[in-house]
């Protein structure tokens, strides 16, 4: 995700208050996951503050250069999933890390998520913009944003983050809870933050917004009005269709009978909610675990790929993706972008584990490779998916290494390892007197 320019005069002190305990060094930041289990898919506050703090950090990198280094440029950026490491190193150099950064973070994101379980905050409509008492809330809004700023001048930095958090966590109902989207708007609103304006065009008592709606989701039930206003909710929340339950089991055979009844109905879709089953395994799997993901599309959730990222990396999961092409869908395919599966690569780098693109009359000699190979595997080296022609990778191996193995999937038309004695073997030599070839649908 690449930030949006979106003027408010604010950002740079609401800025300060993340960037200003920075100091290196550090190790992962993860937002509060544990409320996940009842709702594997939603979106929570943390995960759009986090995404909302990565987007502007990486604005403001891109607006003030670094002195004495280069630039940082947009394009290295497109189509990545933001992480505060990365971001860090890319403008203040490698071996930079983010620990302060993403600890100040932490404190606003569970500031933000306090609103809904704090018993002051979470039955008060005011506080999320709830029972069209949207000028209460809208007040509240702008009252949290300056006692931040207020508190920020003071130096007192946890009060500020911790008012920032309120503010945020009503910003973002206010876009959610309110119809101010189905009014067909598609920038924020002009009068939301500003002091000293009013939100104008608000609904009445006797107003008529929609027809009633007795399913969990009702589309395009409202009537045509223009006004804006705000719902009231249940607290029953929708079961995500598309992917689990969870099944857990130390019985291979049990395992075995539960596969078998596992049958597709339908199919065909790309995307798929791949992401949302991958959390739900994350969930539910023993720490130091290996993760295999089978599927034929990309993710339709690939909004949860920061949430995976850290999930997989708390959990100390391998996550390795297995994607086979259906032929029916090919015509299809080629029409989507290229890097509708980058949420898997970075999910799979940053879990130590791969992506693997094969077909499906390959896919169990693969993953047979795959999973005999992780066996007490360390991983020496991950390469990017596209490397130079003719550019030699080398990596070190000492005598406390044994049975190396290297993985090379793609379309290969041709290679050569060789070893430090000058020894080499190439892609038409099975055997050699250095290593073994075997390959899959060459």
């Amino acid at each position: 995700m690449v930030p949006v320019k979106v003027p408010c005069p604010c950002l740079g002190s609401i800025l300060l208050l993340l960037l200003l305990p920075w100091l290196p060094p550090a190790s992962g930041f993860f937002p509060n996951i544990w409320s996940l289990v009842a709702a594997p898919s939603s979106i929570t506050h943390q995960d759009l503050t986090e995404e909302a703090a990565l987007n502007v950090t990486l604005q403001l990198f891109l607006e003030r250069p670094p002195p004495g280094r280069n630039p940082l440029r947009l394009e290295d950026f497109q189509g990545r999933t933001l992480l505060a490491d990365d971001l860090f190193a890319a403008y203040f150099g490698l071996g930079t890390l983010s620990r302060r950064f993403r600890a100040a973070l932490g404190e606003v994101a569970r500031a933000n998520a306090a609103q809904d379980f704090l018993s002051v905050t979470k039955h008060d409509p005011e506080m999320h913009f709830d029972s069209e008492q949207l000028v209460g809330s809208r007040a509240h809004l702008v009252g949290s944003l300056r006692q931040a700023l207020s508190a920020a001048s003071a130096l007192e930095y946890p009060l500020a983050r911790k008012h920032l958090g309120a503010m945020l966590h009503a910003l973002q109902d206010f876009y959610s809870h309110s119809n101010w989207v189905e009014l067909g708007e598609q920038q924020p609103h002009p009068d939301l933050l500003w002091p000293g304006r009013k939100l104008k065009n608000l609904a009445q008592v006797g107003d008529s917004m929609c027809s009633d709606c007795e399913k969990l989701s009702c589309p395009g039930n409202l009537l045509g009005s223009m006004f804006l206003t705000s719902g009231y909710f249940g607290t029953e929340p929708p079961k995500p269709p598309g992917f689990g339950p969870v099944f857990k089991t130390s019985d291979s055979d049990a395992f075995w009978k539960q596969i078998n009844e596992i049958h597709a109905l339908g199919g065909g879709d790309e995307p798929e909610m791949c992401l949302s089953a991958l959390e739900l395994a994350l969930l539910h799997t023993p720490q130091f675990s290996d993760i295999f993901v089978f599927t034929d599309a990309s993710p339709k959730d690939a909004y949860l790929t920061n949430r995976v990222e850290a999930l997989s990396q708390k959990q100390h999961c391998r996550v390795t993706f297995l994607v086979t092409e259906d032929p029916s869908r090919r015509v299809r395919r080629e029409v989507l972008s290229p890097k509708r599966f980058e949420p898997y690569r970075a999910i799979a780098v940053a879990s130590g584990g791969e992506v693997i693109f094969t077909k499906d009359q390959y896919i169990q000699s693969v993953a047979s490779v795959v999973g005999e190979s992780m066996m007490d595997m360390v991983t020496l080296a991950l390469v990017p998916s596209v490397l130079p022609t003719q550019r030699p990778l080398v990596f070190h191996v000492d005598k406390l290494l044994h049975g190396l193995i290297i993985h090379l999937h793609g379309e290969i038309s041709a290679f050569r390892i060789s070893g430090p004695t000058g020894i080499s073997q190439d892609i038409h030599q099975a055997w050699g007197d250095l290593c073994f070839i075997s390959g899959i649908g060459l």
